[in-house]
């Protein structure tokens, strides 16, 4: 690891405060969801603050994380554009 692609480490934990802060804060929206599926709207909130988490996981260049909230957001658009079925 060359001294660009090393992350400062003060760097990671506001990332990892600013995440975790997010994450819990969304955190019951999906079961929401989950409870009533006719209702978009507690997953789509979801989406603007995930994106928001997205996006400070690539200014840390943290590419496995990026690349599992990419994914956390195609899966609530392909909810909210009901493009997947409950299977449950």
């Amino acid at each position: 690891m060359n001294a660009s692609s090393k992350i400062d480490r003060k760097t990671i934990a506001w990332i990892k405060v600013e995440v975790e802060q997010t994450l819990n804060a969304i955190q019951d929206f999906p079961d929401k969801y989950l409870q009533n599926s006719a209702d978009v709207d507690p997953i789509y909130a979801c989406l603007e603050p995930l994106h928001r988490v997205t996006g400070a996981l690539e200014i840390a260049n943290i590419r496995g994380a990026v690349l599992l909230a990419r994914e956390m957001e195609a899966l609530i658009q392909a909810l909210c554009n009901k493009k997947i079925k409950k299977h449950y």
